[in-house]
């Protein structure tokens, strides 16, 4: 017997990078959160309690917005490079709507998607310590209804969901079209995450 190919085929992969911002880069980062926090936010969207908030957070006037933003776009275009995609990288860039969520006790975010997008990242600020409960995971939901080879084999392959718990100072990427929930926060420490979709577009596009 000689395999001649396998292909994981109609794969949703997901993709955990060093973001490579510093301890103060994401103090100013805190601290442009707290400024927002004293706006009254009306936007919930997916969140169940918790605070979201308003406009495009890459819009803020800060250095340390800049070079998450320029770590977001760094990443997702590595991203697409390691699905296979052929381009030409340094013709293109990303254009970013973001925004800030923050986690207290009993909150969440119900499963959602980020649909009409590219891909979808976050970027984990601050996590809760404590690692019990799944509090500070995000679940990522396969739709392709694979539950009898699931509950047959098991494995990475044909599981229906993949759970990550990332460390403060990650960013995470995947399809925007991946269905994905937070779970629950069982703690008194905040999970404070900066999240954003993504279009590619060509250099000097607009």
């Amino acid at each position: 017997m000689k395999r001649t190919s396998f292909t994981p085929t109609f794969a949703s992969p997901i993709g955990v990078y060093d973001s490579g911002l510093d301890a103060a880069d994401r103090a100013a980062l805190v601290a442009t959160i707290d400024e927002l926090r004293l706006i009254p936010s009306g936007q919930k969207r997916s969140s169940v309690g918790g605070w979201r908030s308003e406009g495009n957070f890459f819009d803020v006037n800060v250095d340390a917005v800049r070079q998450l933003a320029d770590a977001a776009i760094a990443c997702s275009l590595d991203y697409l490079e390691a699905c296979g995609v052929q381009f030409n990288r340094s013709a293109h860039t990303g254009r970013l709507t973001g925004w800030a969520n923050v986690n207290g006790r009993g909150h969440y975010n119900a499963p959602h998607r980020h649909n009409g997008y590219d891909l979808s990242g976050c970027f984990y600020l601050a996590q809760p310590a404590a690692t019990t409960n799944s509090t500070g995971v995000i679940e990522f939901l396969d739709q392709r209804n694979l539950t009898p080879q699931a509950e047959r084999f098991g494995g990475p392959m044909f599981s229906s969901s993949f759970a990550l718990r990332p460390e403060p100072g990650q960013i995470v990427i995947f399809p925007s079209s991946l269905m994905h929930w937070v779970r629950p926060n069982h703690t008194d420490e905040d999970r404070i995450v900066i999240a954003w979709n993504l279009d590619v577009v060509e250099r000097g596009s607009g």
